[in-house]
């Protein structure tokens, strides 16, 4: 059934590879830059921060400060370092912190599936600097977007205590490196994680690209990028909908960015039908927080305030559409490599 699945995916690669080639072409070479210029600046130090992070060990004030509260989410209270570094450094910060901290056996399964369900933010440097700064013309309107994804995640960590995990499979932790290596350890652990970032960013920026190369609708096509790539539906979203929609936008995350994190994650993603109820749990939550500060602070979003986008009359290619859509579909499934408990 995999099998099936997965070379059903590859012919749908193909078919859009033939049907627009230039265009893919052209969306993984943009896909590159931005790798060079945003991701890898941005990413790269919070990667290799999140393993020095997890092998090291937290001052004993902090320690004495986030065991009350580590203790009532069922989390040990180390986990607030990589909460911390989640919270604040972007997708996939938090899935390589507790796929490090399962290995070397700082968390259990049970506490790494749990963490993993809510430590998926859109960071400070993509919200404030990339969307906001950049996309929208406004930094002010950033951080309400960083302070509203952020409040979403936070409201959900006390649902995971409810969580039930599935049953763990027993692993030996890695033996810890000496402490001259541990430097070395965490820039090669974070030179990994960018590899595999910078992969799927160059292949969703491929997708996005083959989908505006079609003579779709707008927001079809912006909803398409928002589902396939968060940065690219950002930028084509930016300034035309309101900023609850884009905190909605940043807080699914598109499925790049959940590769990404199921990638670097290992042993500790969680069963595909929690985490994407997570997510769009998330989305919602976010969308409400951002609501309620675009009352309290007006200001900060009149400057890119713009008519919703204009609704135009479907075009012929409404199967690449489809196709794509079908595409996405089959990743998600075949990545379940188990049958797992929700």
């Amino acid at each position: 059934m995999k099998k099936s699945a997965a070379a059903l995916c590859a012919g749908v690669l193909f078919l859009l590879l033939l049907l627009r080639p230039a265009a893919f072409t052209e969306g993984v070479r943009t896909g590159l830059q931005l790798c060079a210029a945003v991701v890898i600046p941005s990413l790269f130090p919070f990667t290799a921060a999140a393993t020095l992070a997890v092998r090291g060990k937290l001052p004993r004030p902090i320690l004495r400060l986030a065991s009350p509260l580590m203790r009532r989410l069922r989390q040990p209270p180390e986990s607030a370092a990589i909460l911390l570094l989640a919270m604040a450094g972007g997708y996939p910060v938090g899935a390589q912190a507790i796929g490090t901290a399962l290995q070397n056996g700082s968390l259990t399964a049970a506490q790494a599936e749990r963490l993993q369900c809510v430590c998926l933010n859109a960071g400070v440097g993509f919200t404030v600097n990339a969307v906001g700064a950049a996309l929208l013309g406004s930094r002010a309107a950033g951080v309400l977007l960083f302070v509203s994804v952020t409040l979403g995640a936070l409201v959900l960590l006390p649902l995971t205590c409810l969580l039930r995990p599935r049953a763990a499979v027993p692993t030996l932790p890695a033996p810890p490196p000496a402490a001259q290596a541990l430097l070395v350890e965490s820039v090669a652990a974070g030179a990994r994680a960018m590899l595999t970032v910078c992969g799927l960013v160059a292949l969703f920026s491929g997708l996005g690209s083959t989908v505006a190369s079609f003579s779709l609708p707008p927001r079809a096509v912006t909803l398409l990028c928002c589902l396939l790539e968060v940065t690219g539906g950002c930028a084509r979203a930016a300034g035309q909908v309101p900023l609850p929609v884009l905190a909605a936008v940043c807080a699914f995350g598109g499925l790049c960015v959940h590769l990404q994190v199921i990638a670097l994650a290992g042993d500790a993603a969680p069963p595909l039908p929690r985490f994407y109820f997570f997510r769009l749990l998330h989305a919602a939550l976010a969308a409400g927080v951002s609501a309620g500060l675009v009352r309290l602070f007006p200001q900060a979003t009149a400057a890119f305030a713009q008519p919703a986008i204009r609704a135009e009359p479907w075009s012929g290619s409404a199967p690449a559409a489809v196709s794509l859509l079908i595409l996405s579909a089959l990743v998600i499934l075949d990545l379940d490599t188990k049958k797992r408990i929700w």
